[in-house]
């Protein structure tokens, strides 16, 4: 079995999902590359040395200049290999440790309502619904992109979030001011899901082994994607032809775009919405348990840390120059 398909295996086997193994994986690769430039030949990371994985974490920090959350990510990578692959745990001296040290009070500038309106505008009318989702309901791009049908409470005005980040179940709002965008949003699937009942028989993936308990999920509308790809992807747990959601990647590049085209002259990132709305409803009155429940935390003390809770950087600040008089 190739190094490759045995680190997918162990990390499936681990309870990660396959978007962590896409994040991890490369990082295995960069450490073989650069063993293979320091011995002068590849060399398989079962006979590199516990120097090797010290000097390459050097490397990160010092060549590449990558910041400490990337180096730990990278970090995680290489230890998951050793530990629950090659079965060979990396030892952490006291004192030199392999993590780098993050910044625990850094925090990115909350973006402002006008912001957010005239970054809505610059979205496509197809693309739109995507971030303002993500506002609305104070989702990941993930959870967004990964909602399907059945997620959807109208009465309550709720959505059921069961595919996560961290596989946390939690129920988040889902107000009725988008609901008519939504709607035409599933119309749009349900057109696609007609197309497929004749076209793709293999329907959509399930979670888990479903499949085999129910067989007529994958063409059921209620599995349906509400963000449907245009296109049929390959499952790799059973290499069938299936309808995926829109994909993340590509989304990211739409948002990039509309970021560009609405004239807001700061960085904006799609995780920012949700920073963005999970600050707004605490500065609207919402208790910070409740919104512990919403944002899927473990603990209260990280959604404190994730809130922005400085109101002034909101509604402005006074400074001691502005009750100065007599200056022009």
């Amino acid at each position: 079995m190739k190094l490759e398909d045995e680190f997918t295996a162990a990390m499936l086997a681990a309870g990660n999902k396959r978007s962590s193994i896409k994040s991890y994986w490369p990082h295995v690769v960069g450490f073989i590359q650069f063993t293979r430039e320091r011995y002068g030949s590849w060399v398989h990371p079962s006979e590199t040395k516990v120097e090797d994985v010290y000097a390459w974490r050097r490397y990160l920090a010092t060549k590449l200049q990558l910041s400490p959350k990337s180096q730990n990510q990278a970090v995680s990578a290489i230890k998951f290999l050793f530990a629950r692959v090659l079965g060979k745990p990396i030892p952490e001296p006291e004192g030199n440790p392999l993590r780098a040290k993050e910044s625990k009070r850094c925090r990115r500038r909350v973006v402002a309502k006008p912001d957010l309106i005239k970054l809505f505008k610059a979205f496509r009318p197809v693309d739109r619904l995507v971030p303002q989702m993500m506002y609305a309901s104070v989702l990941r791009l993930s959870d967004t992109t990964n909602l399907r049908i059945n997620d959807l409470n109208f009465a309550n005005e709720q959505i059921e979030i069961a595919s996560t980040k961290h596989d946390h179940f939690r129920i988040v709002p889902f107000p009725s001011s988008i609901h008519d965008a939504v709607k035409r949003q599933m119309d749009m699937a349900e057109r696609i899901h007609r197309d497929d009942t004749s076209e793709n028989p293999n329907g959509v993936p399930v979670p888990h082994a479903y499949a085999r308990k129910c067989p007529s999920a994958p063409n059921d509308f209620r599995w349906m994607w509400l963000f449907p790809s245009d296109s049929l992807g390959r499952d790799p747990s059973d290499g069938r032809l299936k309808r995926y959601h829109r994909n993340d990647d590509h989304l990211r590049r739409i948002f990039h775009e509309a970021v560009k085209r609405s004239g807001v002259r700061r960085r904006i990132t799609p995780h920012d919405i949700r920073r963005a709305a999970a600050t707004h409803l605490h500065l609207a009155g919402m208790p910070l348990k409740r919104l512990q429940g919403i944002l899927g935390h473990n603990s209260l003390e990280v959604t404190q840390l994730y809130v922005l809770e400085d109101e002034a950087e909101i509604n402005g600040s006074h400074s001691p120059f502005d009750l100065l008089d007599g200056i022009d």
